[in-house]
C-alpha cells in the first residue's frame, strides 16, 4: 500500500517520490512541491486518522514543536488532509539515519559523541520544558543524527503539553504512553509525571546505545513491565566495566528509581555532560552520591539476631 502510493499528487500539491519509514500512526514520505521545493510528509494511515483522539495527537505534534523555537527540533511546517480526509504534515526534509539506524551501521558510539549528542538533545529537552512540554518518548529511534552530526529531536506527537486553553488532547488518569523500555518508573504505572521523566529516557537512551542493551532485559513483555516498575537500573559499570567513570555518574544519576534522586531539571543534567566533555567530574552527580554515601554511613546497623 505505502510503496503503491509513490508518483501519486497529495492535495493536489505534493508529489510523494520515495517512502522513507512507516510507524504505528503514519508513514513518511519525500515529496516535491509543484514548485520544486522538496519535504517530508508524514500521512496518517487511513485507519488510524478515523480515531478523533489519534487525530488530535497528531494535530498535537504541529502544536508541539511551535510553542517553542529549536533547531534541534524537526521543523513542522504545514498541515493539511488528503483528499481521502487522511491528516498529513509537511515538515522539514532531513538527511541522515535515525540513532537506532546510525548505531547499526557504525557498530556503536563512542563516549566523546554520546556525551556531545546528549548536549544538543538536553539543550532542547530545557527549551521544551520551559515551555511546559514533555516529550515522553525520548529513545533511539526518535533522535536523528544528521550527515553533519548535529541532532534533531522527533516526533512530539504523545508529548504532554500544558494545557492554556480548553483545545487539545488531555491524558486520562492511568494511561500510559511512551515506549516500556524507556520509560521512568512513575511512567509505567501511570502516575503523573514531570520533566524528570524525560531525563530518565535519556539516561535510557545512552544506556542502550553504549551499552547494545536495555536497562532490563526480559523475555516477555510482561516480564518487562515487571522490572521496569520494581527494579533500579544496574550500574552502567557493571555491564560496561571500563566506561568512563564520570560519563557513568551522569548516567546512573538520571536513571535513579526515585524521582527525586535525579537530575532536577534538563540544565541541571546538561551542566554535568559539558563538565565530562571538559575532563572535569560532573559536580551534580558527584555530590548527590557523596550525600547519599553519607546517608548510607549514618544509618544505624541491621540487628542480626542469633
Amino acid at each position: 500500500y505505502f510503496e503503491r502510493r509513490l508518483g501519486s499528487v497529495v492535495a493536489g500539491e505534493w508529489t510523494l517520490e520515495r517512502l522513507l519509514g512507516v510507524g504505528g500512526m503514519a508513514a513518511v514520505y519525500q515529496a516535491r512541491h509543484r514548485i520544486g521545493r522538496r519535504a517530508a510528509i508524514k500521512i496518517m494511515h487511513p485507519v488510524v486518522s478515523r480515531d478523533a483522539d489519534l487525530r488530535a495527537r497528531f494535530e498535537q505534534e504541529a502544536h508541539a514543536v511551535n510553542r517553542f523555537d529549536h533547531s534541534g527540533v524537526v521543523e513542522v511546517l504545514d498541515m493539511d488532509a488528503t483528499e481521502d480526509g487522511e491528516l498529513f504534515l509537511v515538515m522539514e526534509l532531513l538527511e541522515g539515519d535515525d540513532l537506532g539506524r546510525y548505531l547499526k551501521q557504525h557498530g556503536g558510539i563512542g563516549s566523546e559523541q554520546m556525551l556531545a549528542l546528549t548536549d544538543e538533545l538536553l539543550d532542547v529537552l530545557a527549551a521544551a520544558h520551559d515551555a511546559g512540554i514533555i516529550h515522553r518518548d525520548i529513545k533511539l529511534d526518535n533522535l536523528f543524527v544528521q550527515n553533519d552530526g548535529s541532532l534533531k529531536v522527533l516526533d512530539f506527537g504523545i508529548a504532554r503539553l500544558r494545557q492554556t486553553t480548553g483545545a487539545g488532547p488531555k491524558t486520562q488518569t492511568g494511561l500510559t504512553l511512551g515506549t516500556l523500555s524507556y520509560m521512568a518508573p512513575e511512567q509505567v504505572v501511570g502516575e503523573e509525571i514531570d520533566n524528570r521523566a524525560d531525563l530518565f529516557a535519556v539516561g535510557a537512551t545512552m544506556f542502550r546505545a553504549l551499552a547494545g542493551r536495555p536497562i532490563h532485559v526480559a523475555n516477555t513483555e510482561t516480564e518487562m513491565v515487571i522490572k521496569m516498575m520494581t527494579q533500579p537500573a544496574a550500574p552502567i559499570a557493571t555491564v560496561i566495566p571500563d566506561v568512563a567513570p564520570g560519563l557513568a555518574a551522569v548516567i546512573d544519576r538520571a536513571l535513579a528509581f526515585q524521582r527525586d534522586d535525579r537530575y532536577p531539571d534538563a540544565r541541571c543534567m546538561q551542566r554535568d555532560v559539558q563538565a565530562v566533555q571538559s575532563g572535569a567530574a560532573p559536580p551534580f552527580a558527584t555530590a548527590q552520591l557523596a550525600a547519599l554515601q553519607a546517608l548510607d554511613d549514618e544509618s544505624p546497623p541491621t540487628r542480626r539476631d542469633g
